[in-house]
């Protein structure tokens, strides 16, 4: 043992060291001698460090304790008292990732900086918030971030209000959220997973101070926790710091956090509950079906890694056999699986979405007759082959998009060690995919099927019902429990509740002092580096071809993106593009089945996919240059292979499959729904923006509501003309793929560009030389403020506009003035003192700019506050110091980490976009030149385009018919 790992073990026990080279890392697995913590490791030379703590937080009750104090525990600790330090931190932290997050096991505290001093200050403010909180002496921080009664007058009606109850009502809007959050509570009756760990709006007020007390002195204590450091680091300077500035103040105690095993059923549970839909909303058909079947225990690998790879093979690809059974019965509009592995007994659960009362039981039956079909005459092998790389193309390529990697590695190690195992056992996955490809040549996903899904009693059907208005019903319900509480009060407890809340928005609403801001650590703007990183961009002129060169190292892996330019069509045909990009890959093609084109895929690349884009021309802001972008990715020696799969799927899809084609459109349908209900806040965003916007009616168009009822439309016409919708999608896809403006994006390491450029002629030469005519576009603004009714517990208030028309242009310092607003000012009007769980907004360097609350229990307020928006930036002042964090903290979103993969389409992007390298330094260098005045000069911009007064509101039905004389016109989320 080296003498640096005895110095180690003056506080911590070395358990365990070991090189795990899939991820190109060492791993230390600690124990902290004095009080028993837990501490991992990863050394890699990655610059983006990661940090978290974790605790095993098992829920008690439904009041949402765990996700409560998972919130509150960043409103003020010993050390930082201010009462917004989550809020201090954003302001002035160059962070690439800062969240926290909880689950049914645990509470997860995670960040990620590449710059050490930051590091630092972020695991100092984050150790002392869980350690040492002021929730003991503080009872406003719970009745701010969970509940509490709300009355200002006597004469009013007494609510609840509090950041989780709202954020919650808004998560229970969701039938998806709600289905998986019952299947939970239905598989394990007997354990806290029973329990909602996150918050049920009925029972959140039954928490009380005491009870939230009492957990956190149970839960988070040092022997309770898992802590977590990755990257680039001096691990013995952290260590040393962990264990003196907190650890070593703790004493070891036996953690009272033991999770059961659920005893399994002795017979499957059937189940029925409820959701909502709305008041116009015709609910024939629309029941949710699950059938959840708990299979072991997270800590045996080998078979929790194979039934998430059996549901893969069985749910979720074109070719995966139990998919397409449920398909071709019709009895379902859309169905999937999941496989929940963050628990300590895994369960995996199909779900059929809008099934009819009469089907629920022969869909059941099919379901099981299939599965039993699948076993007894084994399983494609080439699907099974499939399937399994295209895992391991995942696990290599290890691309988390703006995830850290190192977060995603701290994700896939918890589980399995906060349940006593090796947290290294779903990193080092050589083993893993060795044991999966078992079933290349034995029945073994067959013989999971017979053991884990048809003859596993510990399972559970469970359907969920639509019912009319049920957010109104409960909605009434929960006023007249209010009521009732009301009345029992008499004018004294009236008053002084009253008084209890002028006392909470005064609290609130005063400043934290001088004193308490500045022990909140934060780095100097001299640590900032001022050059931009550079655009990973050459141009090569090939006629009619632009090669855009990326030169990247790429660990081997080959990144291509074909850009067609889509000037050609028209705008009433953007829908049609959308819903052949839909079709991908899910349709007979020349030489394969859509179910063998699947399987090649799978096998030969890590993935081919379409995308309609639209990019802002920068030169001319009213216009857009929509591309469809064809990416596609694989290892280097598989380059012909994934050129001659993209080929085939842009250019030799069948559109003739009348009856395939009506059931892709059921399913894209059941997703669109979701998506719309899923997102209020991006569809009042993209409505409200639409009536001066066309990216954002094209937006609206092509993923929005209008596409819903596009869908809507094509499916009633393929009932009565299916040969008009075929010839048209043939059509449309034919005047697609021309050489007309073509740009080719290869992102690769420069020896490797050449040769793949060499191939690209297996696409190009099959692509139409017929030259496409540019069709002008006209777009009218006009004014139409909607309320969207939708069945959701919330509100989502968006206004904003085009401020260019009105005189003004954009500056790079509108990113710092964005953060003034998103973390002060709508901070604290929205979501402090509001409920609402938080706000968007944005000004963007083509000409708009909006506001959007997020899980918003207020309508009118809102819109007061964004009215006072103006007035507060023109009397904008805080202290050199707290100006030089803001513009620290909008750095970060600049400075973000990026893939090989985002760098090749951040430079694509810049070019389609008209941008160049000298705007990006240009944009860094605004943001670092900003002063108070300049923030101050924004007042007139902001005020202007309030006076515009267009809004949209997705919400709940009865506040916006309370409110329609806000409106144009009040309209359903989802028409039948």
């Amino acid at each position: 043992m080296t003498e640096q790992t005895q110095q180690w073990n003056r506080n911590y026990r070395l358990i365990n060291q070991k090189t795990v080279a899939e991820i190109h890392s060492e791993v230390f697995i600690f124990e902290h001698i004095k009080t028993g913590a837990k501490l991992m490791y990863v050394k890699n030379d990655d610059s983006n460090k990661v940090f978290s703590i974790s605790f095993k937080t098992p829920p008690e009750d439904h009041t949402g304790c765990p996700h409560i104090l998972e919130h509150s525990v960043l409103n003020g600790s010993k050390n930082f008292p201010g009462k917004n330090t989550y809020t201090e931190l954003c302001k002035g932290s160059v962070n690439t990732f800062l969240n926290a997050f909880t689950s049914a096991t645990m509470t997860m505290y995670p960040f990620a900086s590449m710059n050490e001093q930051d590091f630092y200050n972020l695991m100092h403010v984050y150790l002392d918030a869980v350690f040492y909180p002021n929730i003991y002496t503080n009872p406003d921080i719970l009745k701010q971030e969970g509940w509490h009664y709300e009355l200002f007058d006597a004469k009013d009606e007494i609510t609840y209000k509090g950041v989780v109850y709202n954020e919650m009502k808004g998560a229970f809007s969701s039938p998806e959220s709600v289905l998986m959050r019952k299947i939970l509570h239905a598989q394990f009756p007997d354990t806290p997973y029973h329990y909602e760990s996150g918050g049920d709006p009925q029972y959140i007020p039954e928490l009380t101070w005491e009870k939230f007390k009492a957990f956190h002195k149970s839960y988070y204590h040092p022997s309770n926790s898992w802590i977590y450091l990755y990257g680039e680091l001096d691990l013995e300077k952290a260590l040393t710091f962990i264990d003196e500035k907190y650890l070593k103040d703790f004493e070891k105690e036996i953690p009272k956090s033991n999770i059961p095993f659920q005893t399994p059923f002795a017979q499957p549970k059937h189940l029925v509950d409820n959701y909502s839909i709305g008041a116009d909303e015709d609910p024939a058909g629309k029941n949710f079906l699950s059938l959840s079947f708990t299979c072991g225990s997270i800590l045996d690998v080998e078979t929790t890694t194979a039934l998430d790879t059996l549901k893969q093979i069985l749910m979720d690809s074109a070719a995966s056999p139990l998919k397409q059974a449920i398909q071709d019965s019709g009895m379902c509009a859309d169905s999937y699986a999941s496989f929940n592995e963050g628990i300590l007994q895994p369960s995996f659960t199909i779900i059929c979405k809008h099934v009819k009362d009469e089907d629920i039981e022969a869909l059941t039956k099919l379901i099981f007759a299939e599965l039993k079909s699948i076993a007894d005459t084994g399983i494609d092998k080439k699907l099974i082959e499939a399937t399994i790389n295209s895992k391991e193309f995942a696990l290599r390529e290890a691309d988390m998009n703006h995830f850290p990697k190192g977060l995603f590695y701290n994700w896939s190690s918890i589980s399995s060690w906060m349940s006593g195992g090796d947290p290294l056992s779903y990193i080092a996955f050589e083993p893993i995919i060795t044991g999966l490809r078992r079933g290349l040549n034995e029945p073994m996903y067959e013989q999971l099927i017979l053991k884990h899904l048809l003859a596993n009693t510990h399972s559970s059907c469970l359907i969920l019902k639509p019912v009319k208005d049920l957010v109104e019903q409960n909605d009434e319900a929960t006023r007249q429990i209010l009521k009732s509480y009301q009345s029992s009060l008499n004018d004294t407890q009236i008053q002084a509740l009253i008084a209890d809340n002028k006392r909470l928005v005064e609290w609130q609403s005063t400043p934290d002092s001088v004193e308490d801001i500045e022990k909140i650590p934060f780095i100097s703007l001299s640590d900032i580096k001022k050059e931009a990183e550079p655009l990973y961009l050459e141009l090569e002129n090939h006629p009619p071809y632009t090669l855009l060169k990326h030169p990247i190292f790429t660990n081997g892996i080959v990144y291509s993106n074909l850009y067609f330019d889509l000037n050609h069509i028209a705008e009433e045909d953007f829908p049609w593009v959308s819903l052949i990009v839909e079709l991908w890959g899910n349709l007979d093609t020349q030489n394969y089945t859509y179910a063998a084109l699947a399987n090649e895929i799978d096998i030969h690349t890590g993935g081919i996919s379409a995308e309609l884009s639209l990019h802002n021309d920068d030169h001319n802001h009213g216009n857009i240059n929509p591309k469809l972008a064809v990416s596609s990715k694989c290892v280097l020696l598989k380059t012909e292979n994934m050129l001659e799969l993209t080929a085939e799927c842009l250019l030799k899809t069948k559109y003739n499959d009348t009856a395939r084609i009506i059931q892709m459109i059921k399913e894209f349908k059941s997703r669109a729904q979701m998506f719309i209900i899923g997102t209020g806040h991006m569809t009042a965003v993209h409505r409200m923006m639409a009536q001066t916007s066309r990216y954002h009616r094209w937006q609206d168009l092509i993923s929005g509501m209008d596409f819903y009822t596009f869908l809507c439309r094509v499916e009633i016409a393929l009932e009565k003309d299916p040969q008009s919708i075929t010839d048209k999608l043939q059509s449309i896809a034919e005047s697609i793929f021309t050489k007309n403006n073509l740009l080719i994006s290869i992102t690769s390491p420069e020896e490797d560009i050449a040769k793949i450029w060499e191939k690209m002629n297996i696409i190009t030469d099959q692509i139409n030389t017929e030259s496409a005519k540019y069709i002008t576009k006209e777009f009218k603004p006009y004014k139409r403020n909607e309320g969207i009714l939708a069945p959701v517990n919330v509100q989502y208030c968006a206004q904003g506009g085009n401020f260019e028309k009105l005189g003004y242009q954009y500056s790079g310092k509108m990113l710092v003035l964005a953060n003034i607003l998103r973390n002060d000012f709508l901070q604290q009007e929205l979501r402090v003192k509001g409920g609402a769980y938080g706000v968007m907004l944005q000004f963007t360097r083509y000409g708009f700019m909006f506001f959007c609350s997020y899980r918003d229990p207020n309508l009118v307020d809102t819109f007061n506050v964004y009215k006072q928006t103006a007035d507060y930036i023109q009397n904008f002042n805080c202290s050199e110091r707290d100006f030089e964090k803001y513009i620290i903290g909008t750095m970060a979103s600049l400075d973000a980490p990026s893939t090989p993969s985002q760098k090749g389409i951040n430079a694509d992007y810049f070019y389609i976009s008209g941008l160049t390298f000298e705007d990006k330094q240009k944009m860094r260098d605004k943001v670092l030149s900003t002063k108070i005045e300049d923030i101050r000069g924004f007042a007139g911009l902001i005020n202007d385009v309030m006076k515009l007064n267009q809004i949209a509101v997705f919400g709940v039905e009865t506040k916006l018919k309370e409110n329609s004389e806000l409106f144009d016109v009040l309209i359903p989320a989802i028409p039948n």
